[in-house]
């Protein structure tokens, strides 16, 4: 009776976040930015969480976990490192999210359709989504209104800078916060 009741105990569900480390100057600028916001506009969300360009998210469970780990390093690590441009401002107005755009996002094509193969091949299909629209978040905010004040300020603002993306990092979900899984780095160039 035992064997049977483990036999249909679900398994835990584990959320992982897939992105990219931003080089040091890069993480320097947006942590710049994020703060200038805090102080314009108080708390937001994700003013604290370290800047980084998401890749995509997954859900998957305990027993698939270890395999999905080393299959994707397989399949992110025989990419080489890149050049990445962020180059000013834009709004995800469904979301009330203010980002800093990718000034070349073309750049992220391999790496993006690299990723919808082994969502296919790795059976993820429902547990996996990946961005349309790469780019490095500043924060999300609670109404329109202050998604439009700070559009309002920052839309025609200059901004322009570039480094060498060479990591990926898995983390995961833990209900307060992520925690480190892996990191993946990418070929040097």
């Amino acid at each position: 009776m035992k064997e049977q009741l483990k036999l249909f105990r679900e398994e835990r569900i584990r959320r992982l976040l897939i992105l990219f480390s931003l080089p040091k100057a890069l993480s320097t600028d947006i942590s710049k930015i994020k703060k200038e916001v805090f102080n314009r506009m108080g708390p937001y969300i994700y003013y604290d969480s370290t800047p980084h360009i998401t890749i995509c998210k997954l859900q998957v469970t305990d027993s698939r976990m270890p395999k999905i780990i080393d299959n994707l390093t397989n399949c992110l690590s025989r990419f080489s490192s890149f050049n990445i441009e962020l180059s000013g401002f834009s709004t995800f107005a469904e979301s009330l999210t203010f980002y800093a755009e990718i000034g070349n996002p073309e750049t992220f094509k391999p790496i993006l359709n690299e990723i919808k193969l082994f969502k296919c091949s790795e059976g993820l299909s429902d547990s996996l989504s990946i961005t349309d629209i790469p780019h490095a978040t500043i924060g999300r905010f609670r109404s329109s209104y202050e998604l439009g004040q700070l559009w309002s300020e920052y839309n025609n603002k200059g901004y322009r800078s570039e480094g060498i993306l060479e990591c990926v990092k898995v983390l995961e979900w833990e209900g307060m916060g992520y925690s480190h899984v892996n990191t993946i780095k990418l070929r040097s160039c």
